[in-house]
């Protein structure tokens, strides 16, 4: 799609910190999954569940990625309440 997704993060150092906690984490892994705060085009605040994965080719990391995004606000809001 080649978007950029800035639009979705609250402020400048929740990219950056995605950004450190996924370096680090590719550097032994292949894959990275964690919940975010996010929001929303209209600004809504929105919990997402973030799962990023380096495309490979032999076995070298090309740098570029695949990143699904799911709005997962409502089952964390659920999990809270139980």
């Amino acid at each position: 799609m080649d978007k950029s997704t800035k639009f979705l993060y609250p402020s400048e150092s929740d990219i950056r910190s995605l950004g450190t906690q996924l370096l680090a984490h590719f550097k032994n892994h292949r894959t990275f999954e964690t919940d975010l705060n996010m929001v929303k085009n209209d600004a809504t605040p929105i919990i997402v569940e973030i799962t990023i994965a380096k495309i490979m080719s032999d076995r070298q990391w090309q740098g570029k990625v695949v990143t699904t995004i799911r709005d997962v606000t409502e089952l964390r809001q659920t999990q809270q309440a139980l």
